[in-house]
């Protein structure tokens, strides 16, 4: 790898390189080394997933011969407009494809000017651009500019659709309101929701007054965009419009608000619903049922959309069902997931990862079945709905969690035999999957036949690929003939990133630009959390990273991107806090110190107002590194988000484990419960552990019981806190008898639970009967390696430790000697990321009389951040 090449000549070559790095980029000797160092992991990983458990001898998919086969059979075929990248743009030929336009007119486009310049200097521009064209014409016809605007939507900078519509309101020059629907409904299907409300703006600027369809999409944008604080003032909108909403306004009102986890506005809205004359009928039960998913699974509420069924028409049928499914996987509920797969005739497909009730996945340690209540579908038992494409998009994600060969292929070949049309989010799942199931050949040749036609997308894909693995049938993939979007390149980016780590970060995003695809919001999440799980990246540098990737794209900071940050900080914190029996021996244990009741260090985080959007969870600011936190936490903020159930369950973590104070984490509890967001084990498990802090073992014990109850089955996590618990109070019998409850409970030992017994044990000064009961336990949660049966106990419990995921980063801080090559990397990824991203511009605010002041913008409407 470059960065472990002699240091004095890598010191020496650092002037050359920073001058020249976006040479250095894409010259093929950097390159030419990450392939190496990808194809080194590649054959390191196809020999491991020719000994995966879930591959069969003698596959029925695999095929004899060594080559593969051609695209024809595989089925694959690709898409009639390949998507290239252009460097230069020839003159000539229609006036709105990129590759006909003048360098000229993208540059007047493109142009900061255009926000203030008058008619007269934006005409002059136009008409100064040499060619056959009369561009100046060209912006006074609203039919062209309609056509120029939309195709600009298809090139990589979409964000001058909207510089187009600029200019010809310049020149005073106004579209009619079909031009501007679909306009919007072209961006929606390219995922450019800021940019939909930018346009709806300039819309009433031009028009006066939107019609319900333009309100409408402004709606779906603002909850796409995350801008829920601009819901409040819709329905006085539509009254100032002259316009009365539907019964779709009410809905996208109300899944807006749900999706912010605010119950309360979204009751509202529905009681105005009824009182405007409209019923709640299977539709409306379709759409809030699919956006509650972000409160969690409601008893009632999944009752209520299944007794709309009866009187539901068949799309809608498979919206409220596939809606269901999703909640029911959430919650693990295998029982009730297991009904609707039936009504789909799905359930055979899915058996082999379908454990019982009583039972959990071997891979999926923290995840179980809920005990909700049944709900008998007899009612439905003759009533056979069909599964459209959401449906298997819903099960293949399910599958690449269960990582299970033979299920994956089974549905991919039912999905191949349905008909169904993959769109973009289905071929992102049979990525992902692909990956999940070790077969990474598969996955990029999905991504190849994608490329066709691209010279240089098809060479980066050649080098950095897995090596042949002899395994090569394609033959249960259905017909593909779609554009590469950002959704398959982030099921991309999460599979080699995570076999390969940095320099399959680097390759995928050398993939995206030769694509002319551009990274956005998920990407810089799966970014970052890589760098916390397996980098051992600091918060602050994460902060950092966070503000440089999304500001060149236009995706906002979400709360998703603050939980990275914050979960690294607690992690931290609980390190401190965190004691075991593996440090609670009596010689370990200062004199005058209560084990139950740990010294902690300087606090990073404190709780306090406001609540939203991080459950009232911020990070302390001596630190300079954790500066750039504070704007992120004000962009989130400013949009009006509200904390969700994973913030949730950091601030009751922080405050039960870091504080020690278990009554403002029942507090937080019972805030959430308020606010009609269902705890899931990972809340419980917060509890227990504050619990287990203060020596509580026997409230630590209710809390679970009472979880059950509630419909959250205790889980490995939950009976590994109380072992621990036990372990700390140097009560071995009682540990023991905790696991004996969990096996009884149908739970199977996993590595933590493994080292957790042990170290109940070791504390009490029982070496020899640690050392055996490991070497006893070591085969529940993994193999037990040959060389270790004479080893000490501190080797065992090292490699033991090796084998879990989560034990992989044993640091919290690098060392500096590790810091620069890990910055070294960073630093080369961010300058690709740029270059990726370079088509979209500068951040621009846009208000009615083009002042880039936030101020302006959101007084008067016209709000937009287009990177």
């Amino acid at each position: 790898m470059l960065w472990r090449v002699g240091r004095g000549c890598r010191q020496s070559l650092h002037p050359q390189a920073s001058a020249h790095a976006p040479i250095l980029l894409r010259s093929s000797f950097v390159l030419a080394l990450v392939n190496q160092v990808v194809h080194t992991r590649w054959s390191h990983r196809m020999a491991l997933a020719t000994q995966h458990t879930h591959t069969p001898a003698k596959s029925r998919h695999a095929t004899a011969s060594n080559d593969l086969p051609p695209l024809t059979d595989v089925s694959i075929a690709a898409s009639k407009a390949p998507i290239r990248r252009s460097t230069t743009a020839s003159r000539g030929g229609k006036p709105g494809d990129k590759a006909h336009l003048p360098p000229e007119l993208l540059a007047v486009i493109d142009s900061a000017l255009i926000w203030t310049a008058s008619k007269q200097t934006l005409s002059g521009l136009l008409d100064s651009i040499p060619g056959k064209a009369d561009f100046s014409r060209v912006f006074a016809d609203n039919r062209k500019v309609g056509k120029l605007a939309g195709r600009m939507i298809d090139t990589p900078a979409p964000r001058r659709a909207l510089r187009v519509l600029v200019i010809a309101d310049r020149l005073e020059c106004a579209l009619k309101r079909e031009q501007y629907e679909a306009l919007a409904h072209q961006l929606a299907a390219v995922g450019e929701w800021t940019l939909i409300v930018s346009i709806v703006a300039l819309a009433r600027r031009q028009l006066g007054r939107l019609n319900g369809r333009l309100l409408d999409w402004r709606i779906r944008a603002l909850t796409k965009a995350g801008k829920f604080f601009l819901l409040d003032d819709m329905l006085e909108q539509f009254e100032k419009d002259g316009q009365q909403p539907s019964k779709r306004t009410f809905q996208l009102l109300a899944s807006g608000y749900i999706r912010n986890r605010n119950l309360p506005k979204a009751m509202e809205v529905l009681q105005k619903m009824s009182e405007a004359g409209f019923q709640i009928d299977p539709s409306t039960h379709a759409v809030v049922t699919a956006a509650y998913r972000t409160l969690g699974p409601d008893e009632a509420l999944q009752t209520q959309a299944l007794e709309a069924l009866g009187t539901a028409d068949s799309r809608t049928a498979t919206y409220i069902l596939n809606a269901l499914m999703q909640l029911s996987l959430d919650a693990h509920d295998t029982k009730r997931l297991t009904a609707l797969l039936e009504l789909f005739d799905l359930a055979t497909l899915m058996s082999p990862i379908l454990p019982s009730a009583g039972s959990t996945s071997p891979h999926d340690g923290d995840n179980v079945a809920s005990s909700l209540p049944f709900i008998p579908l007899r009612h439905l038992s003759a009533h056979r709905v069909v599964p459209d494409v959401a449906t298997y998009t819903i099960l293949l994600n399910h599958v690449s969690v269960h990582r299970h060969l033979s299920t994956a292929f089974n549905l991919s070949r039912h999905l191949k035999e349905a008909d169904i049309i993959p769109d973009s989010l289905l071929v992102a799942a049979l990525v992902r999957v692909h990956f999940a199931i070790d077969r990474p050949d598969i996955a990029f040749r999905i991504m190849s036949s994608l490329c066709t036609g691209n010279t240089e997308a098809q060479d980066i894909l050649t080098r950095v690929g897995p090596t042949s693995s002899g395994r090569k049938d394609c033959n249960h993939l259905p017909p593909i003939n779609i554009k590469l979007t950002t959704a398959i390149f982030n099921a991309f980016v999460d599979g080699i990133i995570s076999a390969c780590g940095l320099e399959g970060m680097w390759a995928a995003l050398q993939l995206m630009r030769a694509c002319s695809v551009s990274p956005d919001g998920q990407t810089a999440e799966l970014f970052v959390g890589y760098l916390k799980k397996e980098e051992g990246a600091l918060p602050g540098q994460i902060s950092r990273i966070l503000r440089d990737l999304l500001s060149t794209t236009t995706s906002p900071i979400s709360i998703r991107h603050l939980d990275v940050i914050l979960e690294v900080v607690l992690r931290r914190e609980v390190r401190r806090a965190k004691r075991s029996g593996w440090n609670n021996t009596e010689a370990l244990i200062p004199r005058g110190r209560d084990p139950t009741n740990p010294k902690h260090g300087a606090p990073a985080m404190r709780t306090d107002e406001p609540f939203d959007p991080t459950a009232g969870v911020q990070l302390t600011t001596r630190s300079p590194s954790l500066a750039q936190f504070a704007p992120l936490l004000r962009s989130v903020a400013d949009r009006g988000a509200r904390t969700d159930r994973s913030m949730l369950a950091l601030r009751i973590r922080h405050d039960a484990v870091s504080k020690n104070d278990i009554s403002a984490a029942k507090d937080a509890f019972q805030i959430m419960l308020n606010r009609g967001l269902h705890p899931t084990h990972y809340h419980f498990s917060a509890l227990m552990e504050g619990y287990v802090a203060t020596g509580e073992l026997r409230a630590a014990e209710a809390l679970m019981d009472a979880a059950a109850r509630g419909g959250v089955r205790p889980n490995q996590v939950m009976y590994t806190i109380l072992i621990v618990g036990h372990a700390r109070r140097r009560d071995p019998d009682r540990a023991l008898e905790v696991l004996r409850e969990m096996v009884a409970a149908g739970i199977k030992p996993d590595i933590p639970v493994v080292d957790a017994i042990a170290s109940a044990f070791f504390a009490v000064g029982e070496f020899r009967a640690a050392h055996h009961i490991l070497m006893k336990l070591w085969p529940h949660g993994a193999p037990l390696p040959d060389d270790l049966y004479n080893a000490p106990l501190k080797v065992l419990v090292q490699r033991l430790r090796s084998l879990h995921p989560g034990g992989r980063i044993t640091k919290a801080v690098l060392s500096g000697k590790k810091r620069r090559p890990l910055s070294w990397k960073l630093d080369r990824i961010m300058e690709i990321w740029k270059l990726t991203t370079r088509l979209r511009g500068e951040e621009v605010v846009v208000s009615d009389d083009y002042r880039s002041t936030k101020d302006a913008a959101k007084a008067d409407d016209l709000e937009s951040r287009t990177s």
